[in-house]
């Protein structure tokens, strides 16, 4: 039978370094150019720097997602584990 090995302190681990990470994306305040003048060269640099700023917010939101998907995966194999440990015994 095959058998699938799932390494619950490696997947905290992953879990925490993503919520980490996601903070760190929150915590980060972008500072925007200062605007000196105008022109299009200014337009421009303004543009880029709400373009990242959309990123780093996006960015948190995917690594959010990954670290939740990953804690229901986690939830979902460890009810799955005892419910089968549950059948061996007999438990019922």
């Amino acid at each position: 039978m095959t058998t699938i090995d799932i390494d619950i302190k490696a997947l905290d681990d992953s879990i925490t370094k993503l919520k980490g990470l996601r903070d760190k994306c929150n915590d980060f305040n972008g500072v925007k150019p200062s605007v000196v003048g105008g022109g299009e060269t200014i337009t421009e640099l303004e543009n880029i720097s709400l373009l990242y700023q959309n990123l780093n917010v996006h960015l948190a939101e995917l690594i959010g997602k990954t670290a939740m998907f990953m804690e229901n995966v986690k939830s979902s194999y460890e009810t799955s584990d005892q419910k089968a440990a549950a059948g061996i015994r007999g438990d019922n």
